[in-house]
């Protein structure tokens, strides 16, 4: 008789500690879902990290690190970390514009492999050569010798208004959108192989997989409707941002849905990224 084995202690759930997660993170770390994990918080890369290290049994992580490390997880798909169209907090500022000065040297966070890769595939349109990345916490442009800075997460909300004043801005989530056709998926949802293999009988119950992804949209959900508020409200106090700006953010930037068009998505951003190396070329994520 195939009997289900169960997982030593609780599994680790790596959640996303920026405000662009708040409305998965919030209802699952006050009570709100039913999910028995253990949440350690963290940006992009050090998540992309727990995982290839077997230190996360399932949570997000960027679209980039998961096709890399697609051989041990299973994507779940019931939500996404995307856009449809401007996104607002995935941005490139440039002193000159980038289709007659293509930019040689970039300022880029530490934070997202993602972003960073799906750069690089749009400059290619304006140039074959690769910029030199300089990896720093906080991409800045004024006083320094780069052409330009990626800024993502938090910080891009912040500085936008100032920074689209003096350079020149693209908008990374608008920029795919509009050269494809087809949304940008900056962070997926994945869970270990060798987890679901120690929690799935096959005995005709829900999956593994299932209880995690309808766990996750329940989440989202929540802090997306009936938990909105607190979620406006810790947005607020972390960025100093109008509770009107991040309401735009939360319900027309983001896109928290996963369909046929995001898989879509993500199998033309892999295409891509192998087409040009980078998958090979760690000095991309330096």
């Amino acid at each position: 008789m195939n009997q289900k084995v169960q997982w030593r202690g609780k599994p680790r759930l790596g959640l996303i500690n920026y405000i662009n997660c708040l409305p998965v993170l919030l209802p699952i770390v006050n009570g709100l879902v039913d999910l028995d994990a253990q949440v350690i918080l963290g940006q992009p890369s050090r998540l992309n990290s727990l995982f290839a290290a077997c230190e996360l049994e399932y949570g997000a992580m960027s679209a980039f690190a998961f096709l890399e490390q697609s051989n041990h997880l299973e994507l779940i798909p019931t939500l996404s970390i995307s856009s449809q169209k401007a996104v607002s907090s995935v941005l490139l500022f440039s002193k000159e514009s980038i289709a007659k000065y293509p930019p040689g040297k970039i300022c880029v966070p530490a934070g997202s492999a993602t972003s960073i890769n799906a750069m690089l595939l749009m400059l290619l349109q304006f140039s074959k050569n690769k910029p030199v990345l300089m990896t720093t916490e906080e991409p800045v442009l004024k006083d320094n010798n780069s052409d330009a800075a990626l800024v993502i997460g938090d910080r891009a909300l912040v500085v936008d208004e100032e920074w689209s004043k003096e350079y020149y801005r693209y908008d990374l989530g608008q920029w795919w959108c509009e050269s494809f056709n087809l949304p940008m998926v900056f962070g997926v949802f994945a869970v270990r192989n060798d987890y679901l293999l120690a929690n799935d009988s096959g005995l005709g119950e829900p999956s593994s997989i299932e209880k995690l992804g309808a766990g996750l949209a329940n989440a989202a959900d929540l802090g997306l409707n009936d938990y909105f508020a607190s979620v406006l409200y810790e947005a607020a106090s972390r960025t100093g941002l109008s509770k009107d700006r991040l309401e735009q953010y939360y319900k027309k930037d983001l896109d928290f849905s996963w369909s046929t068009k995001h898989q879509q998505a993500i199998d033309k951003y892999e295409l891509l990224c192998r087409q040009n190396g980078m998958f090979e070329d760690k000095k991309v994520l330096a």
